[in-house]
């Protein structure tokens, strides 16, 4: 987690907490589009990717607070290619299933089989986890599934896995929500503070028995 500051004024003992912001990535906040990504030099010296929201009290308000996330430009182009890696390999079975169905045509049964599996890795593709192959099993004198039929099973396999791991993330995610929940609306004073002394964190009801808004201890 990284901490940044914009000094309205250069008052290094009003303003403590965090890395001074940048001139030039203050100047961007300004004049890019809230919720628009965009590229500056962090106070490390690496170049990163900025997703700025502007807090407002009331809507014709100036922001009271400006909110955001930095990631290194690296990391997110690490990310980027492996999901256009991933598009390419399902665009390549896609492509190899259609490209199948054409020498094997006249052949209903395979043709269909080809189709629905290039559905599957489209629906993949697209973030629809749930969609399977279901390919028909071959009757009881085929001697088991052929090589169609064991890529659609190896299809559903992969489709289950990764349904089981998002639904994983998702749990995670609505753990760390109800955590969240019960720190910031507990009955307790609790809050963290850094080796300096400086409040991180603090729920409502430490900031309300010290006579302070927890933005106000925080800040």
């Amino acid at each position: 987690l990284r901490v940044n500051r914009h000094d309205p004024e250069p008052r290094p003992s009003l303003y403590p907490q965090g890395e001074r912001l940048r001139a030039g990535v203050w100047r961007q906040v300004l004049a890019e589009p809230k919720g628009v990504p965009f590229f500056g030099i962090g106070a490390d010296g690496m170049r990163r990717m900025y997703l700025i929201q502007e807090s407002r009290l009331d809507p014709k308000a100036e922001p009271y607070l400006y909110v955001g996330v930095s990631l290194l430009e690296k990391n997110v182009l690490i990310q980027a290619r492996r999901s256009l890696y991933s598009s390419l390999g399902l665009l390549s079975l896609a492509t190899a299933l259609a490209a199948l169905a054409a020498w094997f045509m006249g052949k209903k049964i395979f043709v269909e089989r080809i189709e629905r599996l290039a559905q599957v890795a489209g629906s993949f593709a697209s973030g629809d986890l749930s969609a399977r192959a279901n390919l028909p099993r071959p009757g009881p004198f085929s001697g088991g599934p052929d090589e169609l039929g064991r890529l659609g099973l190896a299809v559903d396999r992969i489709g289950e896995e990764l349904s089981r791991r998002e639904a994983e993330r998702e749990a995670t995610l609505e753990r760390l929500a109800r955590t969240q929940f019960a720190v910031d609306n507990a009955g307790d004073d609790i809050y963290w503070t850094d080796e300096q002394g400086r409040f991180l964190y603090v729920n409502a009801r430490a900031a309300e028995s010290l006579g302070y808004t927890p933005q106000e201890m925080q800040s």
